[in-house]
């Protein structure tokens, strides 16, 4: 049993959803609509492929349920990435995208309110364009006990009650 990201793709594994998480883009220069000093999250309601492709990328390596996630979104959105790295963590690509290395998503827990606006821009995408659903997964055909199954029920009423 374990807390992971959707989506899932064995159908051995069964999960209960927890919280619904908006996804932030940590951007640097190389996005059109970064603006040097501005210490606010802005928005994104609405993607403009073009502006997208001259980013300069941090990705993850493949086989992550995020990296996954990335990829549905760049393809919904017909975004072929020109110019990108791969790195193994979530939380280097991060750190170093708050340093304008480049340009990365993240999930809200890897956000930082303090940020050095001469390097990087926080946007917040509307979870209508990207979002990300945590989930407590365990495996289908398991004959969970009962500590086991009151654990997975406490769980999603722990993040129910902090909505």
């Amino acid at each position: 049993m374990h807390i992971r990201l959707l989506p899932i793709f064995s159908n051995k594994i069964s999960y209960q959803k927890l919280f619904k998480s908006p996804i932030y883009l940590i951007a640097d220069k190389t996005f059109l609509l970064f603006k040097k000093n501005n210490h606010k999250i802005l928005s994104v309601e609405t993607i403009d492929r073009e502006k997208w492709e001259k980013m300069k990328f941090i990705f993850l390596y493949p086989g992550s349920g995020f990296s996954r996630l990335v990829d549905s979104f760049l393809n919904n959105h017909k975004i072929i990435v020109q110019n990108s790295f791969k790195i193994r963590s979530l939380e280097t690509a991060a750190n170093l995208a708050y340093e304008g290395l480049g340009c990365t998503f993240i999930p809200s827990f890897y956000l930082k309110q303090n940020f050095d606006s001469s390097k990087c821009n926080i946007f917040k995408l509307s979870e209508d364009i990207f979002s990300v659903q945590l989930v407590i997964a365990f495996l289908r055909d398991m004959n969970l006990n009962e500590e086991t199954k009151k654990f997975i029920k406490e769980v999603v009423k722990y993040y129910k009650n902090k909505k």
